[in-house]
């Protein structure tokens, strides 16, 4: 999504001084979402076959922990058959789902996430991005570069977390390509108009119409329905993730999480791949080793490109 937005901006921009005549630009969404589904389900694809050349059982179904050793899991389809799998070990790798609030009328009702934003059937259209995050930002900035119009409700400061002089040229820069910043202004309120757009009340009594909102307001443990209760399972409360030590170990002696679901880690998908392949060695190749989280470099992919360690 970002490389489609920076090649419309390049054509936009770039093109006419260096000799092409290109004429009128135009975006077909339509086509950049089956492309994306294309490669999901590629993706799909080619894990799936790498699970068969390694013998690994896959096993579409909802699982929940029964006892420190044994998962029940449910059919995709059918929850009147329980099936018990028990193993020495237990690895929860959940990850994590996007957070809308729900003390704002309306928004999961009627806003999308970061999840749907690449299977969205219809066009976004006039765009409210709510959050301040790299998603956030990453979202606001490949949707203002396809040609939307688009507005982000910023609570505080952009990408909390980050060197806040490099967080703020990345600001700039989306600013001067027409992404409008709305600081310290929140939705209060959403409705769903006849004509099908949505009606935004902000917390300082402003209203606006948009076509789509989008929150990006962070995200949480994917733990619900698991059972982690009945073990007594920690987890922190704000955020429903696992906690774990530096083991990748929870509470419970037999039962691991890593990745987004796990307290305090990255949410980085080549981390979390690092992080599983360093404990199944550990489980079962008798290695000591142990991640190390201490200098992981990010990339964000807004329209000025920004990476960081």
């Amino acid at each position: 999504m970002h490389y489609a937005g920076h090649m419309g901006s390049l054509f936009k921009l770039d093109s006419g001084p260096y000799g092409w005549e290109l004429g009128q630009i135009q975006h077909d969404w339509n086509k950049l979402i089956n492309t994306v589904q294309s490669h999901i389900h590629s993706l799909n694809f080619s894990y799936n076959v790498g699970l068969r050349s390694s013998k690994v059982k896959y096993i579409n179904g909802l699982a929940q922990l029964k006892n420190m050793n044994t998962v029940t899991y449910y059919l995709k389809g059918d929850k009147t058959k329980e099936v018990d799998v028990t193993g020495k070990y237990i690895l929860i790798a959940t990850g994590c789902r996007p957070n809308i609030p729900e003390d704002v009328e309306g928004a999961k009702e009627l806003s999308i996430t970061s999840d749907d934003i690449f299977s969205l059937k219809k066009i976004p259209g006039k765009t409210l991005v709510v959050g301040a995050s790299y998603v956030a930002l990453e979202c606001a900035g490949f949707l203002n570069s396809l040609g939307y119009d688009v507005s982000v409700a910023v609570r505080s400061i952009v990408l909390r977390g980050f060197d806040q002089q490099c967080a703020n040229k990345v600001k700039t820069y989306m600013i001067e390509q027409g992404v409008l910043f709305l600081d310290g202004i929140l939705p209060k309120k959403l409705t769903k108009e006849n004509n099908g757009q949505i009606k935004v009340l902000f917390n300082n009594g402003h209203t606006e119409m948009y076509d789509t909102v989008l929150y990006a307001t962070g995200r949480k443990g994917d733990t619900k329905g698991l059972n982690l209760q009945a073990l007594n399972i920690n987890i922190d409360k704000n955020s429903n993730k696992i906690i774990t030590d530096k083991y990748s170990c929870t509470n419970v002696t037999s039962i691991f999480a890593v990745g987004d679901v796990a307290f305090k880690c990255p949410e980085l998908a080549p981390v979390c791949i690092k992080a599983g392949e360093i404990l199944a060695r550990r489980l079962f190749k008798k290695s000591n080793e142990i991640m190390d989280y201490t200098y992981i470099p990010t990339a964000i992919y807004t329209p000025i490109e920004y990476g960081s360690c």
